[in-house]
């Protein structure tokens, strides 16, 4: 009886610990693009989640040349996984991008980004 009740005590244990914030990490990627002619950034976070309203990316703070432009703070995150966010900003070609998005439960991941010029189109050949 007492083995069962052990047991029993050790499994519940290991869910609980499994399903509270002791799994919990930091993104796992934060990938950045740019698209200077709709002046959009997308940012595209890979972050797991057992339960996206629970443990979640909470925050993402965008500074462009070290000033902070945009703070978006969120109670859930779309996907299980990877999700993308878009971010109508003004930038022109050297503009500097630091993202961070910091997640509900445990640590944050920063990426930066220098918007570039668009390549000239390549002279079509006669």
């Amino acid at each position: 009886m007492m083995k069962k009740i052990a047991l029993s005590a050790a499994v519940l244990f290991l869910f609980f610990a499994g399903t509270s914030g002791v799994q919990a990490h930091a993104p796992k990627t934060v990938d950045l693009s740019y698209d200077l002619a709709e002046q959009v950034l997308t940012v595209t976070i890979d972050h797991w989640a057992v339960s996206t309203s629970t443990h979640f990316i909470e925050k993402v703070v965008i500074k462009k040349n070290g000033k902070v432009v945009e703070k978006k703070e969120y109670t859930s995150q779309p996907s299980a996984e990877e999700f993308s966010y878009t971010y109508k900003i003004p930038a022109e070609p050297g503009d500097k991008f630091e993202v961070t998005a910091a997640c509900s439960v445990h640590g944050s991941k920063s990426s930066s980004l220098t918007v570039k010029a668009p390549k000239p189109p390549k002279e079509q050949e006669k």
